[in-house]
């Protein structure tokens, strides 16, 4: 039987399995966050680095107005 691997930054470790999302888009979106941020931690970055970038792709999230799964170039360029 082959072991299931879950690494650092899994949304499986941020989610509740099996629990009704209410706000699915934002509940995927800070749960991807949350666990891109205790990658960077187990990566060994400052917790100031770490804050910084969940700063930056929350702002970005903001002002494009879209989750990352519908980013573009487009709204980079805006």
């Amino acid at each position: 039987m082959t072991q299931r691997v879950v690494m650092a930054g899994a949304a499986s470790l941020v989610l509740v399995s099996g629990a009704e999302l209410l706000r699915p888009d934002v509940q995927v979106f800070d749960a991807m966050v949350e666990g891109w941020c205790r990658q960077r931690t187990s990566r060994n970055l400052s917790p100031a680095t770490i804050a910084a970038g969940a700063g930056l792709v929350r702002r970005f999230q903001l002002h494009s107005g879209e989750f990352p799964w519908r980013w573009t170039p487009a709204h980079v360029e805006d």
